[in-house]
Protein backbone atom coordinates (compact mmCIF):
# COMPACT_ATOMS: atom_id res chain seq x y z
CA UNK A 1 0.00 0.00 0.00
CA UNK A 2 0.80 3.67 -0.91
CA UNK A 3 0.32 6.48 1.44
CA UNK A 4 0.05 9.93 0.38
CA UNK A 5 -0.12 13.15 3.09
CA UNK A 6 1.02 15.74 1.40
CA UNK A 7 -2.01 17.29 0.23
CA UNK A 8 -5.16 15.29 0.66
CA UNK A 9 -5.32 11.83 2.35
CA UNK A 10 -4.53 9.04 -0.12
CA UNK A 11 -4.85 5.08 0.07
CA UNK A 12 -3.55 3.10 -3.13
CA UNK A 13 -3.09 -0.47 -2.89
CA UNK A 14 -2.91 -3.51 -6.06
CA UNK A 15 -6.62 -2.37 -7.04
CA UNK A 16 -6.68 1.21 -6.84
CA UNK A 17 -7.25 3.96 -4.55
CA UNK A 18 -8.73 3.01 -1.64
CA UNK A 19 -11.52 5.13 0.05
CA UNK A 20 -12.20 5.62 3.91
CA UNK A 21 -15.81 6.27 5.15
CA UNK A 22 -15.82 8.20 7.76
CA UNK A 23 -13.99 11.47 9.30
CA UNK A 24 -12.63 9.62 12.51
CA UNK A 25 -11.29 6.84 10.28
CA UNK A 26 -9.17 9.34 8.22
CA UNK A 27 -8.07 11.54 11.12
CA UNK A 28 -6.53 8.47 12.68
CA UNK A 29 -4.79 7.16 10.06
CA UNK A 30 -3.80 10.32 9.05
CA UNK A 31 -2.38 10.58 11.85
CA UNK A 32 -0.53 7.18 11.99
CA UNK A 33 0.92 8.19 8.60
CA UNK A 34 2.49 11.51 9.68
CA UNK A 35 4.22 9.60 12.09
CA UNK A 36 4.93 6.42 10.29
CA UNK A 37 6.64 4.08 12.44
CA UNK A 38 6.58 6.23 15.72
CA UNK A 39 4.48 5.71 18.49
CA UNK A 40 1.83 7.96 18.61
CA UNK A 41 0.35 8.25 21.95
CA UNK A 42 -3.43 7.64 22.45
CA UNK A 43 -3.67 11.09 24.16
CA UNK A 44 -2.42 12.83 20.66
CA UNK A 45 -4.48 10.33 18.74
CA UNK A 46 -7.79 11.82 21.12
CA UNK A 47 -6.69 15.62 20.69
CA UNK A 48 -6.62 14.99 16.83
CA UNK A 49 -10.45 13.00 16.62
CA UNK A 50 -11.92 15.04 19.26
CA UNK A 51 -10.73 18.69 19.18
CA UNK A 52 -13.04 19.85 21.37
CA UNK A 53 -14.15 17.24 24.00
CA UNK A 54 -13.78 13.50 23.57
CA UNK A 55 -16.32 11.20 24.63
CA UNK A 56 -16.45 9.31 27.22
CA UNK A 57 -16.27 6.33 25.16
CA UNK A 58 -13.31 7.90 23.27
CA UNK A 59 -11.05 4.35 24.59
CA UNK A 60 -13.14 1.82 22.78
CA UNK A 61 -14.18 3.91 20.47
CA UNK A 62 -10.79 4.66 19.31
CA UNK A 63 -10.44 0.93 19.72
CA UNK A 64 -12.83 0.39 17.11
CA UNK A 65 -11.11 2.78 14.55
CA UNK A 66 -8.09 1.02 14.67
CA UNK A 67 -9.44 -2.47 13.97
CA UNK A 68 -11.75 -1.27 10.93
CA UNK A 69 -8.55 0.36 9.77
CA UNK A 70 -6.50 -2.86 10.28
CA UNK A 71 -9.34 -4.40 8.31
CA UNK A 72 -9.75 -1.95 5.57
CA UNK A 73 -5.73 -1.63 5.19
CA UNK A 74 -5.13 -5.97 4.79
CA UNK A 75 -1.04 -6.28 5.34
CA UNK A 76 -0.22 -2.85 7.18
CA UNK A 77 0.21 -3.47 10.61
CA UNK A 78 -0.74 -1.44 13.24
CA UNK A 79 0.41 -2.03 16.62
CA UNK A 80 -0.75 -1.33 19.98
CA UNK A 81 2.16 -0.69 21.85
CA UNK A 82 2.79 0.88 25.38
CA UNK A 83 0.50 3.95 25.66
CA UNK A 84 -0.27 4.51 21.78
CA UNK A 85 -0.46 3.01 17.97
CA UNK A 86 2.46 2.93 16.01
CA UNK A 87 1.69 2.18 11.85
CA UNK A 88 4.82 -0.03 10.47
CA UNK A 89 5.25 1.09 7.16
CA UNK A 90 8.59 1.05 4.13
CA UNK A 91 9.91 4.25 3.84
CA UNK A 92 9.06 4.69 0.05
CA UNK A 93 5.53 3.53 0.12
CA UNK A 94 4.86 7.10 2.09
CA UNK A 95 4.91 10.05 0.20
CA UNK A 96 6.26 12.54 3.33
CA UNK A 97 8.81 10.19 3.87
Amino acid sequence: MKFAVLGPLAVTGESGDLRLRGEHQRALLAMLVFHANRLVTTDLLVEALWPDLPPKSYASNLHTYVSRLRSRLPGVRIDHAGRGYRLHVNAEDVDLL
